[in-house]
């Protein structure tokens, strides 16, 4: 039998607090986002700020597609099924930006990446996305903790093309920020935090979905298996 759920919007700052904790099952395809993919997310998202013309909390919400998870609604655990890229990206950007603020700001930064350890709560680091096994302790020491991204920026022996694709991002990114002010830094990460949003479709186990829609009263079957995924339906249908 299907599983009835329906999605619904998320604000980046939700996405990455700890209402989730993504993890990127070894079974799907490692980071293969392009300089031309990062570009344009980066463009998109400069190019709707400046449209927009107006303080960040005035403009208008902005939509970064959706994801596709696998989590229990008691658990904050969350199987990454679709959407890996964008959330890996979406770090990265946010990694780099921390990377060209003053101290105060990279410090907020740093909560949407990854939760501190506290001796006194007797807690460990909890990063909000964990990578593929062959790339997970690369994109925590270069991406994820702080210090790490002028390291990735300089580092000549990478290996792998996952790797090296999330080092080419990493300096693109990087070129971008270096011509604006802090200022506009600043104005970067507040609107990609507050008002860029996710479609979150969570299903608790593996198989068959039924997704209602109540905008257009679609209702959508997703088959979600490892390595692929099956929309039966149309709007209104």
């Amino acid at each position: 039998m299907a599983t009835k759920l329906d999605a619904h919007e998320s604000p980046i700052s939700r996405i990455f607090s700890n209402d989730y904790v993504f993890r990127i099952p070894g079974y799907q395809r490692p980071y293969a986002w392009t300089t031309e993919q990062a570009r344009d997310l980066y463009e998109d998202l400069t190019g709707f700020m400046t449209g927009s013309g107006t303080e960040v909390e005035d403009m208008p919400p902005y939509f970064l597609g959706s994801i596709v998870l696998i989590k229990d609604e008691s658990s904050p655990d969350s199987d990454i099924v679709d959407g890996q890229q964008r959330l890996t990206t979406l770090t990265l950007l946010l990694s780099a930006i921390r990377a060209n603020v003053a101290d105060k700001h990279a410090s907020d930064i740093t909560q949407l990446i990854y939760e501190k350890a506290s001796r006194i709560l007797g807690s460990q680091d909890r990063f909000r996305l964990t990578l593929r096994p062959l790339d997970r302790q690369f994109f925590q020491e270069f991406v994820q903790r702080e210090g790490g991204y002028e390291k990735l920026l300089e580092l000549g022996d990478v290996t792998s093309d996952s790797q090296r694709r999330l080092q080419g991002n990493a300096r693109l990114f990087h070129e971008r920020l270096a011509g604006i002010s802090e200022d506009d830094r600043i104005r970067l990460a507040e609107f990609i935090v507050t008002r860029c949003f996710l479609v979150v479709v969570a299903t608790p186990d593996l198989g068959p979905v039924v997704i209602r829609d109540e905008g257009c009263g679609a209702v959508l079957i997703l088959a979600v298996y490892p390595m692929n995924r099956l929309f039966v339906g149309s709007c209104g249908g």
